[in-house]
């Protein structure tokens, strides 16, 4: 009778096992998750910026200059929530004689992730007239593991 109550049952000692095997799982593949969660999060500002400068093409080829305000441009794609746009655009190129900035021959603008439940903390993306580079001021970059145009050089 005794082996009989003892096969229908699951021993403690498998109990723990089995749990403690979940538990080693769950601290290997948890910053995978972490970090493609990230990515994502990273990928949908790349997505914003890119439609930022799709959008800066069609103002540029109708009125010969790049627009100064993110609002002014006719966007597809809705600002991702957990990063902050500034409205304005910045010239990047400089021009003519006196060394001004202008918005006539090039612009770029920074996506800044709001620092909170994120380990990655604060960092940006920076989009120019010609897309993006990781030699820039980008601080995504310098992150590879949620950076998500680290092989587009």
């Amino acid at each position: 009778m005794d082996t009989l109550q003892n096969e229908q049952g699951i021993s403690r000692l498998r109990l723990v096992v089995v749990v403690a095997i979940l538990a080693a799982l769950a601290l290997v593949v948890i910053p995978f998750i972490r970090d493609a969660v990230e990515r994502h999060r990273a990928a949908q500002a790349v997505a914003f910026l890119q439609n930022i400068r799709t959008a800066q093409e069609r103002y540029h080829s109708m009125h010969y200059i790049f627009c100064e305000s993110i609002s002014n441009l006719s966007l597809t794609v809705a600002a991702p929530r957990h990063f902050a746009f500034p409205d304005g655009i910045t010239p990047s190129a400089t021009i003519g004689s006196s060394g001004e900035a202008s918005l006539e021959s090039g612009w770029k603008v920074t996506a800044t992730r709001q620092a909170g439940p994120s380990r990655y903390g604060a960092y940006t993306i920076t989009f120019y007239e010609s897309g993006f580079t990781n030699d820039g001021p980008s601080s995504v970059a310098e992150r590879p593991r949620i950076n998500p145009l680290k092989n587009n050089r």
